[in-house]
């Protein structure tokens, strides 16, 4: 995994690092780290619960999903009986959660509220 700061001054156009997972590698945005700064993140994106540790258990999900589940059949239709389609809009169902917060019954068929 990569821990980075965001550039100097935001860099072009405003770049900013993303707490993600992309391909196998993690990347964590050290202004995560800054209490403060994650409390501001926090409340401004109506997150009852968001820490750093959280964000890197999230990554590694994603990161273990590619490795073990994505491209074996049997295990791939394992997860879809029990969690439901990966397939669905991930940026709709987050705009979604964000606008309306989580469906009342979300624990019986999602793994997070989002």
């Amino acid at each position: 995994f990569d821990f980075l700061a965001d550039p100097i001054g935001g860099g072009p156009g405003g770049e900013r690092i993303l707490t993600g997972h992309d391909n196998g590698l993690i990347t964590l945005n050290v202004a995560e780290a800054d209490s403060a700064e994650r409390e501001r993140r926090r409340v401004a994106m109506g997150e009852n619960y968001r820490t750093l540790l959280g964000h890197f258990r999230h990554e590694l999900g994603h990161y273990y999903w590619d490795r073990l589940i994505r491209d074996d059949p049997q295990r791939l239709a394992a997860f879809r009986a029990l969690f439901g389609d990966e397939r669905a809009g991930y940026e709709q169902a987050l705009t979604a959660y964000y606008a309306n917060g989580a469906a009342p019954d979300w624990q019986q068929a999602h793994i997070s509220a989002y």
